[in-house]
């Protein structure tokens, strides 16, 4: 019974794109979540941004009206000169508004440093949109480019 059972863990296993012998690493170009149109990459990648940026305030799905407070915590190298971009996009990818958010403490660490902007927008032509938060990246090369979205409602 209990060899059955390994069997068909190791089955599952393998089917879902991990290493049965060897690396248990998993293979992200494989795998993907068809329900929900995502692949396991762009997942991994937001579990990743959310150990270097995190959004205390709006919340993912809030309804939200200008002026809009911003606030959350990043890691020193998310901010140049202690600050970073921040944009407000419609449900089309149209930005509605843009603004910097502001670290309230020393930004020169490796550790978490509270942030908070204000951005005023206009009216938006769809229902939904995002608070897209976009590391800093003076050097402008593409390796260092990061950003962070916060879905909301308008």
């Amino acid at each position: 019974m209990y060899i059955i059972v390994i069997g068909l863990v190791f089955a599952v296993v393998a089917y879902a794109g991990y290493a049965v012998f060897g690396s248990f690493a998993p293979n992200f170009t494989s795998l993907s979540n068809e329900a929900e149109g995502v692949s396991i990459t762009e997942m991994a990648k937001e579990e990743v941004q959310e150990t270097r940026i995190r959004v205390t305030f709006p919340g993912h799905g809030a309804k939200i009206r200008s002026p809009l407070l911003i606030r959350g915590e990043a890691i020193g190298p998310w901010f140049f000169e202690g600050s970073f971009p921040v944009s407000i996009l419609d449900g089309n990818g149209n930005v509605l508004a843009q603004g910097s958010a502001v670290a309230e403490d020393d930004w020169m660490t490796e550790g978490f440093v509270p942030f908070t902007t204000t951005i005023y927008f206009g009216k938006s032509p769809t229902d939904g949109g995002k608070v897209r938060l976009h590391k800093a990246n003076a050097s402008g090369l593409p390796q260092h480019e990061a950003s962070f979205d916060v879905n909301v409602r308008f």
